[in-house]
């Protein structure tokens, strides 16, 4: 797995129950890797693989902005190692 340099995005946010309060952050990085296979930590118990859409409709409104980001990098990471040829061939491509 390959972190994605310059992409580091942080979520914080609080909450109540019971009359206390707790201070939540959230780091998503991004990473590339030629793994299909997923290894589990013990603080996770599923993974899905999803496409974007589906992402976004399963997450909560302040990750969609990270998601967002994190796809625009993807895209714009996938512009760089194009090459002419692969575009030439490329009809009724969008991104």
């Amino acid at each position: 797995m390959e972190l994605v340099p310059n992409f580091r995005e942080e979520i914080r946010y609080k909450f109540s129950t019971r009359g206390k309060t707790y201070y939540r952050e959230i780091v998503y990085f991004l990473a590339k890797s030629e793994e299909k296979e997923v290894t589990l930590s013990s603080e996770h118990d599923k993974y899905l693989w999803v496409t974007r859409d589906k992402a976004l409709a399963l997450i909560r409104d302040e990750a969609k902005t990270v998601l967002l980001k994190a796809w625009r990098k993807i895209v714009e990471i996938e512009k760089l190692t194009e090459t002419p040829s692969k575009m030439d061939n490329c009809s009724g491509c969008h991104i």
